[in-house]
């Protein structure tokens, strides 16, 4: 699943809370990945966020609202389950986030193999990104016209 893997900032000690994160959710970054996929022929990258985390919270409220953000995240930590959001992010659009808060992801999103997709997760005070192999789909602009006769 995971074909290649890093750490960024201080966070290194939460690795395995980030890969644990990542392996729990690779179907819905799966999902989330083809919807945009499919409607425009454009990869993104999927945003991982751990709501328990500062920084990726500060994401969250930023995309979503700081009252929505804070809300999900309490009623997640009533029902005992990690407080997650995924977000497909139009690569442009990532790479300016991760320059700023982690220059090597942004560096790491831009090799990213043509036949994969970017999950970068942050969580546990720092951040993982991995490629993984996209999943078969057709984009608009690899179907077939259909012909009429």
């Amino acid at each position: 699943m995971v074909a290649f893997h890093s750490n960024f900032g201080i966070g290194a000690d939460g690795r395995h809370e980030r890969l644990h994160l990542i392996k729990f959710n690779a179907e819905h970054s799966e999902r989330y990945w083809i919807q945009p996929y499919v409607e425009t022929g454009q990869s993104c990258v999927i945003m991982l966020l751990d709501l328990q985390d500062r920084v990726a919270f500060d994401i969250a409220a930023r995309m979503l609202s700081p009252a929505k953000t804070q809300a999900f995240l309490l009623q997640s930590l009533e029902r005992g389950v990690i407080p997650t959001v995924h977000a497909a992010i139009p690569i442009d659009s990532a790479l300016g986030a991760m320059s700023v808060l982690f220059p090597s992801a942004a560096e790491m999103t831009r090799d990213c193999p043509v036949d994969s997709f970017v999950v970068w997760c942050i969580a546990a005070g720092g951040s993982s990104l991995v490629y993984r192999k996209r999943p078969a789909v057709e984009s608009p602009c690899e179907q077939q016209p259909e012909v009429t006769l």
